[in-house]
């Protein structure tokens, strides 16, 4: 490890992005995976994905 010498920038990519809105309509809920990178100037310093469950009203 070392220390960040930057402000670090998160990136998403829309593309790689994966869930189904289809079922927030059909079931109520949805759950939609979202992994993002981290960056120090332009180099890749972390990754990690985030799951998100989005309700309905």
């Amino acid at each position: 490890m070392k220390p960040i010498k930057s402000a670090p920038r998160a990136h998403v990519d829309q593309q790689v992005c994966e869930g189904c809105f289809d079922k927030l309509e059909s079931d109520g809920k949805a759950s939609y995976l979202v992994p993002v990178k981290i960056y120090d100037g332009d180099t890749l310093v972390g990754e990690f994905e985030g799951r998100f469950v989005i309700l309905g009203k």
